[in-house]
């Protein structure tokens, strides 16, 4: 088979004596996969791309891979190269959608999105958080609350969303240009 459509999810242990690595799982994936992840305790939480699917931009999957077993597929429709969040909270969150209709000259698709809680356990889960747009990412959580970075028609901006009622608060309007993020829990504040 071609290696190209595998990827390997690894644990690395770094000590004083070097480093070891164990193979928890092996993913497979079309060639044009991005495959991110997440990890919580001894557990992987990955998504990569599905072979087969009409829609490639939310053509992607959110696998559990654990040591000794195989891949489990917990959700679809999750977003091409998007990274799952493995909450403190025991639950799995990924951006999830559909691709809007062609967009009218100098216009961008606006695509139906949502933020969803998955339950590693059983794959069941729930949208927190819906919208249409241009784009939609899980920044990192602090507290009780997700952070979203959303992009629309009229900018950009940073929400707040809390995590078990669904609330959501516009913490600040910013340039539509960030691509990755980070959260610093000691200064409370969101690097990107």
């Amino acid at each position: 088979e071609d290696e190209a459509l595998h990827t390997d999810v690894r644990l690395v242990a770094v000590d004083r004596d070097g480093a070891r690595s164990t193979t928890w799982g092996t993913l497979r994936h079309p060639p044009s996969s991005v495959v991110r992840g997440d990890v919580h305790g001894r557990v992987a939480f990955v998504v990569g791309d599905e072979e087969g699917v009409s829609d490639r931009d939310w053509g992607a999957a959110l696998y559990r891979v654990e040591a000794g077993k195989d891949p489990q597929r917990l959700a679809r429709g999750v977003g091409h190269a998007r990274l799952p969040l493995a909450s403190d909270d025991g639950l799995v969150y990924v951006e999830r959608g559909a691709s809007g209709a062609p967009p009218a000259p100098a216009h961008l698709r606006e695509d139906a999105i949502s933020i969803d809680a998955v339950d590693p356990a059983s794959g069941a889960s729930r949208a927190l958080y819906t919208w249409t747009g241009y784009a939609l990412h899980l920044a990192g959580e602090l507290d009780r609350e997700l952070l979203v970075y959303r992009v629309g028609a009229g900018g950009a901006d940073l929400l707040a969303l809390d995590r078990s009622t669904g609330a959501v608060r516009l913490v600040t309007s910013i340039a539509p240009f960030a691509r990755d993020f980070s959260v610093d829990p000691s200064r409370r504040a969101l690097v990107l």
